[in-house]
């Protein structure tokens, strides 16, 4: 598995311990991957913020809309 696999992947499985070594060695040494893991975890943030926060002024999508923008979803895969 690639360190960049292994920033993604920590935040939802456990990592086994020749992983985690792998892992905690090369970001010692990698100043790019350090960056990556930061990046990543800052947009994780970002949008765990986004999903959370609703509107104020938002309404709830009423059915013939849902159809509406599913109908051309299944246009658009065809």
């Amino acid at each position: 598995m690639r360190i960049t696999e292994m920033v993604e992947s920590k935040e939802d499985t456990e990592l086994s311990f020749t992983e985690r070594i792998k892992y905690r060695t090369h970001l010692a040494f990698c100043k790019t991957c350090r960056s990556y893991e930061k990046q990543s975890a800052l947009i994780d943030r970002a949008l765990s913020r986004l999903m959370s926060s609703t509107p104020k002024n938002s309404e709830p999508m009423d059915d013939a809309a849902k159809k509406k923008i599913l109908d051309k979803i299944k246009r658009n895969e065809n």
